[in-house]
């Protein structure tokens, strides 16, 4: 009973990092393990489930089972988003709006809803866990003096560059030592390590070997860092450990990664030029045709991103812009349960216009890259999601078949003996020369024009209904006899200019039906018409 879904696809993209925040939570531990039977209770019941962020509780943590109580909120049976809780053997009504809870009787109380989580219980019903600002009663609320330590917060705080990942790592003074070390190592790589390209693997690990043997040392340094109970602290210094010395090896790793993918990318850039990216957008639901500005904004920067981990964040707020970008361009938003939610296969045939649109014309290199040289990142469980998703999206766009192309010489016209030709798009053009050239050489038969308004009219039907993208040539001239030859031949893509399938005319008076055949052989026009 205990699963838990991610309601839609924007809850996934903003509160990714709350989402985690809810497993590391000491109150929801407790509720796993010490108060497990009030746990299932409230999944049964399909209840509310308000878990209290960790900054908001005091250190000492003495959960008891009227704290429990207060923060499994029972849907009421008579008002949709009321809940009710029974605090100290009194029932208080809370009301859910606007990403806030707040109490409807006194005293009044109120947090905000800081993410939200979809789980089913064993009947397959839904209930909530919502992870809120500070707790629901006014008892346990605690002084900033009696918070956690900022240390958590501050080694959870988002760093993007290079840059940032080394001012965290020198502001810890016990790292200096460590630091050093690991300054002399680098400078060894970069000016004397010979990368061979076809040797990548062992590049690698290398840098891998590291990485890991300096988080190590920086972890015996800093017992304040070791000795904390969170588990995202170390993973956080081990992160800003590989971000730093990858981004200052980036510039003499990802070029031999290029030299090594150089044929790939070649292969790639040619299936970018070629797509269509105007049909693309047609085959999009209607919901999600809107320009992608965001998306495309963020993900044309990829190029100037200096290490794996830039470069698969890059990946990650392009996917986060996607619903944003639908949002901004349509009236309804994207909710659970509603017909217009994204799916895997949208967010995919999303990439592919993203990807041709920033002309990422080196992407096979990017992804070999972030395979190859990220480790910590793809830990996570949605970057590894946004990597899978680009990697889908650029085998599809090799898969594509590029638009056909005719390349046509130009043609001459002649006269005399010698045979001329007539090139030209519409079918109805080519009927016409055909009537003119007949009616000069023959006597007008009743059944001959009977026959040839047929085949007009089911030409004009069917130029209607569908074009033709093939070209038609007729060639006519006179033999020795003073018979009229009609010539067709149809031009393929692949087929040279002077390799053509001929056919000509028979000498007697029943042209139409011949007409009728020679088109049905040649695909111009079905036996129907």
């Amino acid at each position: 009973g205990n699963i838990f879904l991610n309601a839609r696809w924007d809850a996934i993209m903003h509160n990714a990092d709350r989402g985690d925040e809810i497993d590391y939570n000491p109150f929801y531990k407790a509720l796993q393990i010490e108060f497990k039977s009030a746990f299932l209770t409230a999944q049964e019941k399909c209840c509310l489930v308000c878990i209290p962020q960790a900054s908001s509780l005091p250190a000492a943590r003495p959960f008891k089972r009227t704290f429990v109580d207060s923060h499994i909120l029972k849907p009421s049976k008579t008002v949709k988003n009321v809940y009710e809780c029974n605090f100290f053997g009194k029932t208080i009504e809370w009301s859910v709006q606007n990403g806030a809870i707040k109490s409807k009787s006194l005293p009044i109380m109120e947090a905000a809803i800081l993410a939200e989580e979809l789980g089913f219980n064993k009947s397959n019903e839904s209930y909530s866990v919502v992870l809120i600002s500070q707790p629901l009663d006014q008892p346990f609320k605690v002084s900033v003096s009696q918070q956690i330590p900022s240390l958590v917060e501050y080694c959870l705080q988002k760093r993007n560059t290079t840059d940032e990942h080394r001012k965290f790592l020198y502001g810890f003074s016990q790292h200096g030592k460590e630091l050093s070390v690991l300054e002399d190592s680098l400078n060894k790589f970069i000016n004397n390590y010979l990368i061979v390209d076809s040797l990548l693997e062992h590049t690698s690990q290398k840098l891998s070997g590291l990485i890991t043997s300096t988080t190590a040392k920086l972890l015996l340094a800093n017992q304040r860092i070791s000795a904390c109970p969170d588990k995202r602290v170390q993973e956080a210094l081990k992160y800003s450990t590989e971000s730093y010395i990858m981004g200052r090896c980036h510039a003499k790793v990802f070029a031999a990664v290029q030299r090594w993918c150089s044929s790939e990318d070649r292969k790639f850039r040619q299936c970018c030029e070629t797509f269509n990216v105007k049909a693309a957008r047609l085959e999009l639901h209607k919901d999600f045709m809107c320009p992608f500005t965001k998306s495309i904004a963020e993900l044309s920067t990829l190029d100037t991103r200096n290490s794996p981990t830039e470069k698969i964040n890059c990946f990650s707020r392009s996917l986060d812009y996607i619903s944003v970008d639908v949002k901004d361009a349509n009236s309804s938003s994207i909710r659970f349960g509603e017909p217009n939610i994204l799916t895997s296969d949208d967010i995919i045939a999303i990439s592919i216009i993203l990807i041709v649109e920033s002309k990422l014309y080196v992407l096979p290199s990017d992804l070999y890259y972030i395979e190859n040289f990220c480790w910590s990142a793809l830990a996570n469980s949605h970057i590894s999601y946004c990597l899978t998703t680009f990697q889908a999206a650029m085998e599809t766009l090799k898969q594509k078949p590029p638009p056909v192309r005719q390349h046509l010489p130009p043609l001459a016209t002649t006269s005399g003996s010698k045979p001329f030709a007539r090139r030209s798009s519409d079918l109805i053009d080519q009927y016409n020369l055909s009537s003119d050239l007949f009616r000069q050489q023959r006597r007008p038969d009743s059944d001959y024009l009977s026959s040839y308004k047929d085949q007009e009219r089911s030409c004009n039907n069917h130029q209607r209904d569908q074009k033709d993208q093939r070209t038609l040539y007729e060639y006519h001239k006179r033999d020795e006899d003073g018979h009229n030859y009609l010539i067709c031949s149809q031009r393929g893509q692949n087929h040279p200019y002077a390799e053509r399938s001929s056919k000509t005319l028979p000498s007697g008076n029943n042209y139409g039906p011949f007409i009728s055949k020679l088109m049905e052989q040649e695909g111009t026009v079905s036996s129907d018409d």
